[in-house]
């Protein structure tokens, strides 16, 4: 008995010193879109359903790319072996958008949403739509350190769980006679976003460069069954270590 607790007491101290814990703070940007069946890169906008709170555009899921961002923490356990284990969190504002290509405008405003839709009219416009998409987001990794010199690059695929806040539709568009038609509409909460993930890290003493991809695998339109809309962002970013 005394044997196993010296060979339990041995092994428990080599894990400790065999690895160790890192604690980072990291903020980073990208280009984010969506891909699949439902999207577009062009669409009509709308302007009665604004005024009853849907979406002005018939789909809002744009497949060009628009700047969004993020910021966070980022927890990991190094193992001697190499390998990595970890976990970060943080809040994204994500953002896509599509081109419009015409403006459906009300011709009389009845209080009905039927008869509001029925009695407007098409002119072409240009101007884009913008789906913004505020989330809170985690990201476990199990991954794999290499060592060059003084210089540490971590290989980092995992998941992305996306829980969003609040998702907004801007639409601003203009005609051929200068008049402007901007719109600004809060959407139904899009589902949680589960996302595959490479990540990657390059740091040197306590400061880091970042770098990732994710690919949506949850169906975001949940207005169509057969056809998807599914996220996908590119990011770099920078890295402070605090331990």
């Amino acid at each position: 008995m005394k044997k196993i607790f010296i060979v339990i007491l041995f092994f428990f101290s080599f894990s400790v010193k065999a690895q160790h814990i890192e604690l980072a703070l990291q903020a980073y940007g990208g280009l984010f879109h969506f891909s699949g069946g439902t999207t577009s890169s062009e669409s009509a906008v709308n302007l009665a359903s604004s005024i009853y709170g849907q979406s002005p555009n018939n789909n809002p899921f744009g497949s060009n790319n628009a700047f969004s961002y993020g910021f966070g923490a980022r927890a990991t356990l190094v193992k001697k072996s190499g390998f990595i284990f970890g976990l970060s969190a943080g809040y994204e504002s994500l953002r896509s958008s599509l081109a419009i290509s015409s403006v459906y405008i009300n011709s009389n405003i009845s209080g009905n949403t039927f008869y509001d839709i029925i009695s407007s009219y098409q002119i072409n416009a240009s101007g884009q739509t913008i789906l913004t998409s505020n989330q809170l987001i985690m990201s476990p990794f199990i991954g794999y350190r290499i060592k060059v010199n003084k210089v540490k690059i971590d290989f980092m695929p995992g998941v992305d769980f996306g829980f969003n806040l609040k998702s907004t539709e801007a639409d601003q568009a203009s005609d051929t006679k200068g008049n402007n038609y901007f719109t600004s509409t809060n959407l139904q909460r899009l589902p949680t976003d589960l996302r595959l993930k490479f990540g990657a890290a390059m740091s040197f003493l306590n400061y880091g460069l970042t770098a990732g991809f994710s690919q949506g695998l949850t169906n975001l339109n949940k207005n169509t069954a057969n056809n998807s809309a599914n996220s996908e962002f590119l990011q770099l970013g920078i890295s402070y270590k605090l331990l």
